[in-house]
């Protein structure tokens, strides 16, 4: 399973085939997601990859609710730092169905239980369709406009807010990321397809890899 989770994590960083697209954030609370009724119980994931003296760290939660009203789940994520040095991104995949339709965003108000308000909101989110069957749902704490001084805003010690991802599909367990140019990651709640898809995505994440290697 490991070696299934650093394939995937090479896939997720690489994602050099396929369509990307940047994808506007749509803030809201939590009761305007709809009628929600949690799958199980939270998430919750302490990930940690230490580098050249520092240590990038974090606290992961993240559930599935199901909209009673729709054929929708709500899929919330939540980050905090524990580590030394700053998140860059929070990435998670395979997320299956994820497209430009996709709606994105994070919590004003109204979180569950398991979660907390936060304060650190990401500045951007993108989909990258990846390898079959998924694609990479991406939310960044790095302003890329600005190139000096210091721009990452998810800083040691702060928590995120509630980020929120929708999808008609059910959920399972898929690998969150935190980056700064390392990367730790876990498990997370996230749509992904039956175990015998799987077997693509390894196979997929392998060439890619490959691909790279021999460039």
């Amino acid at each position: 399973m490991k070696r299934l989770m650093v394939i995937c994590a090479a896939c997720a960083l690489l994602c050099v085939s396929g369509q990307a697209w940047s994808v506007i954030l749509t803030p809201d609370s939590f009761g305007n997601l709809g009628n929600l009724q949690a799958v199980g119980s939270p998430t919750v994931d302490n990930v940690s990859h230490s580098s050249s003296g520092t240590t990038l760290s974090a606290t992961v939660t993240s559930q599935a609710f199901d909209d009673l009203d729709s054929d929708d789940y709500v899929y919330l994520y939540q980050v905090e730092n524990t580590g030394d040095h700053d998140i860059h991104r929070f990435t998670i995949y395979p997320f299956v169905g994820a497209n430009s339709s996709t709606t994105v965003g994070y919590l004003t108000g109204g979180e569950p239980a398991g979660f907390v308000a936060g304060i650190t909101a990401p500045l951007g989110a993108s989909i990258s369709t990846t390898p079959p069957p998924g694609a990479t749902v991406g939310f960044l704490y790095l302003d890329l406009s600005f190139m000096s001084g210091p721009n990452a805003v998810l800083l040691t010690g702060q928590t995120s807010k509630v980020m929120y991802i929708i999808s008609d599909a059910p959920p399972t367990i898929a690998q969150g990321n935190v980056i700064n140019g390392n990367v730790a990651y876990g498990d997370v709640v996230a749509p992904i397809p039956e175990p015998a898809s799987l077997v693509l995505v390894s196979l997929g994440a392998v060439a890619v890899v490959q691909r790279k290697r021999g460039e």
